[in-house]
């Protein structure tokens, strides 16, 4: 008796667990995931005193469903389409929705010109997944990274100038003392003949005087 007991209640027991699995697959199978779109915006960062900050955006998506409630709690990845080896999309950052469904992050970007950001959450929590676009006009760019000066700039310019002023004073004086001895080449030259004519003068008026002597 207690062996057909055991019997029945083990079939019950698994007839019970199919029925359930059977009912979840059907719930499951009659739920879908909200749809949900996602609407981006872009505006000009501000510092704490209400400055605007050169060159650096605030973008924004907007995460709702079909009928306009906010979707909060859903993460947002936000990319820019660039052309690098082909085209691809560069991830800007990563923000969740708040209460409004709004999920910001600060963008600085790299160069001016027509740009295009994308705005994307992944299907989960009950809702489907959403993508966002949006073109943008950068003008004004202030580059993340400035070139910092380079240690001991101004000596090293200073040490150039110091090496290209004695360069040029001893091109100088080196030419100096070539034309000084251009110079005084050409004076002994001058002298010299002058000297060997002056002798040959004089040893003329010699000979001529022994040959009139001669003659007397």
């Amino acid at each position: 008796m207690n062996r057909w007991v055991m019997i029945v209640f083990s079939l019950t027991l698994t007839i019970l667990a199919m029925a359930s699995v059977g009912l979840e697959g059907v719930l499951a199978a009659g739920t879908t995931a909200a749809a949900t779109t996602i609407k981006l915006s872009s505006s000009q960062r501000l510092d704490d005193n209400g400055t605007s900050m050169k060159g650096q955006l605030i973008l924004a998506a907007t995460m709702t469903t079909g009928d306009g409630k906010a979707v909060s709690g859903r993460p947002v990845s936000f990319y820019e389409n660039v052309d690098l080896l082909g085209p691809r999309q560069a991830l800007l950052g990563t923000a969740t929705t708040d209460s409004t469904g709004s999920a910001a992050i600060a963008y600085q970007p790299s160069q001016p010109g027509s740009q295009t950001v994308v705005a994307r959450s992944e299907a989960g929590g009950g809702f489907a997944a959403a993508q966002g676009e949006m073109s943008l006009n950068v003008v004004a760019v202030d580059p993340p990274f400035k070139p910092e000066a380079k240690p001991l700039t101004s000596i090293g310019d200073a040490l150039a100038i110091v090496f290209g002023v004695a360069t040029a004073s001893t091109w100088l004086v080196l030419f100096g003392v070539l034309i000084r001895a251009i110079v005084g080449i050409r004076s002994s030259g001058r002298l010299a003949s002058a000297e060997s004519t002056a002798a040959s003068d004089s040893a003329l008026r010699v000979i001529k005087s022994r040959n009139r002597r001669a003659e007397s």
